[in-house]
């Protein structure tokens, strides 16, 4: 990734940061990031950094001389400032943070800073959404647990003998993030070998706090970290939870034409023909990413009324949702495999795997010759 894409990244992370409370780390961030832009800019100018005393105070002075209307010398001062005082010299604010007016000057002050430092280095996101406030919180939410997710640690303390998840592993989901970065180099020697330009994803991050793990099989996109655009595009996912494991397709958060193309492709012959040979296979409703609130054998369920019913309330659902703007949380008919919590190995998990894979490459060949949508299927089986 260009250094300027990671400071584009970094900046709207500390706003995020900010905008889902975390103050103090949205501080440290944005402090770091507006010495980058100070000295970028000097070097932009060709000017020296000076190596005595306060070098952000002279090179505010430095740049103030070059173009005053840029470099506003009261306001990069007053930024500097909040920098020292509220951040990186805030130990005797620190020592009465408990004090709601302490609490609140720090924010307010931190506030400024992070909106400086987000506008000067990620302009064009500024500008569509305009102020810290205007972020909505799950897309502040995305935006720092991509961030944390790409400087996770991957290393697995799993034997490589242990292929089978067990079912006492859904009661700690720190323990089977292990499984699914374990499983992870699995798929990828013995299925996605079979593709091309398919990969599997970063595993989702877990803490004491999560509801789930996730482990995602994507299409390699052309970007310097090849890092999935989560929000925006579809992939073959296995989700754990402490209940059950699922193995399904899955929509990004904004994937509004994938999700209504998906159901046009549920009417097809193709899909049904599917559906009809596969009697393990399951509609899945699922609310918010992760949890499976209903489930049905699809074979069954395809052939009547019901399934017409429910197609048409997700078609409006999802109208309603895109016109309102809304991330979309919910998935509803989604093909796939579900597991109560028990055993089950990692050859079975990579058969269903196999399976929904290719269910997602007829789907997105349908999308190409049927609806002319502009996709790549350059991982077909070789």
């Amino acid at each position: 990734m260009s250094d300027n894409a990671w400071t584009n990244r970094f900046a709207f992370y500390a706003a995020s940061q900010f905008r889902l409370g975390n103050i103090v780390d949205a501080g440290f961030t944005a402090s770091v990031l507006f010495e980058k832009y100070i000295e970028d800019e000097l070097h932009a100018h060709g000017l020296k950094k000076s190596v005595n005393g306060d070098f952000l105070r002279d090179a505010i002075h430095q740049l103030s001389i070059v173009d005053r209307q840029k470099y506003d010398y009261d306001l990069l001062s007053s930024i500097r400032k909040i920098r020292n005082r509220s951040v990186i010299h805030n130990d005797d604010n620190f020592e009465y943070y408990n004090r709601p007016e302490v609490r609140r000057k720090i924010a307010d002050d931190i506030k400024l800073l992070v909106e400086f430092v987000w506008k000067s280095l990620d302009g064009d996101r500024y500008s569509s959404y305009q102020n810290i406030d205007s972020i909505p919180h799950i897309h502040a939410d995305m935006a720092v647990m991509g961030m944390r997710e790409f400087f996770e640690d991957n290393r697995n303390s799993l034997t490589t003998n242990q292929n089978m998840i067990q079912e006492e592993d859904f009661d700690d989901l720190i323990h089977m993030r292990k499984h699914f970065l374990q499983l992870g180099g699995y798929l990828e020697n013995n299925v996605l070998n079979g593709f091309n330009n398919l990969e599997v994803d970063l595993v989702s991050h877990v803490d004491t706090s999560s509801g789930y793990v996730w482990l995602a099989v994507n299409h390699r996109r052309q970007s310097p970290d090849h890092l999935r655009d989560r929000v925006r595009h579809s992939s073959v996912s296995i989700f754990a939870t402490p209940f059950d494991l699922r193995i399904s397709l899955d929509f990004g958060g904004e994937d509004v034409v994938s999700r209504d193309d998906y159901y046009k492709f549920l009417e097809t012959d193709v899909a049904k023909l599917i559906i009809i040979d596969d009697r393990y296979l399951e509609f899945l409703d699922v609310e918010w990413y992760a949890f499976v609130a209903n489930n049905r054998t699809a074979s069954e369920f395809i052939v009547g009324k019901a399934f017409q019913d429910q197609l048409s309330s997700a078609k409006n659902k999802l109208l309603e949702d895109s016109n309102e703007n809304r991330i979309i949380t919910w998935e509803r008919l989604l093909l796939g495999y579900y597991y109560k919590k028990s055993a089950i190995s990692y050859e079975h998990i990579s058969t269903q795997v196999t399976n929904i894979i290719n269910i997602y490459y007829l789907f997105e060949e349908y999308r190409k010759n049927t609806l002319s949508r502009d996709n790549q299927l350059d991982w077909l089986p070789r």
